[in-house]
């Protein structure tokens, strides 16, 4: 392991100290070590969205098909997709 110094805002200190006091931690290293793994496993866990990558180019196509006018409004759709979906309902024990 490698030793490192980091300062933390006083609300983070405390959080990670109340939780070694709650018994969830045995240590203070082993608190912080579990918040920077879980962090990694976060980030590990998202592609970047870095100009040049299709994700980029993807969303960037929708936001300028949103800024011509070329969407449809949220709530419009749905309530059109519902109106498609709505089935007259089936009183139970009857035959489908």
């Amino acid at each position: 392991m490698k030793t490192l110094t980091v300062t933390l805002p006083a609300e983070y200190a405390d959080w990670l100290e109340a939780r070694v006091a709650a018994g969830e931690y045995a240590t203070l290293d082993d608190a912080v070590l579990a918040a920077v793994d879980a962090f990694k496993t976060d980030c590990e866990d998202e592609e970047p969205i870095l100009p040049g990558s299709k994700l980029h180019a993807l969303l960037m196509e929708g936001i300028e098909s949103a800024d011509r006018g070329d969407c449809v409004d949220g709530e419009e759709f749905m309530e059109e997709w519902i109106g498609r979906l709505s089935v007259e309902p089936v009183p139970a024990g009857a035959a489908r």
